[in-house]
């Protein structure tokens, strides 16, 4: 259950910050598309590190036979 919605949300913000990311680079103007591509890399940021994560947590549990 908690490794699955580690993943799912891992899974949404990396897919958010690559829309954001996207979005900023549709913005002409340099004041509104750079914020945009900050919060972008940092919902990419997140989303990897929630992944990573839920990665590391499955093969430790299955290591110490929890799964």
């Amino acid at each position: 259950g908690r490794l699955l919605l580690s993943l799912q949300a891992g899974l949404v913000l990396a897919a958010t910050g690559v829309g954001l990311m996207l979005a900023s680079q549709t913005v002409s103007e340099i004041e509104a598309a750079e914020p945009l591509h900050i919060l972008g890399l940092i919902s990419i940021s997140l989303g990897v590190g929630f992944a990573l994560s839920a990665a590391a947590s499955f093969l430790i549990s299955k290591k110490l036979g929890l799964l």
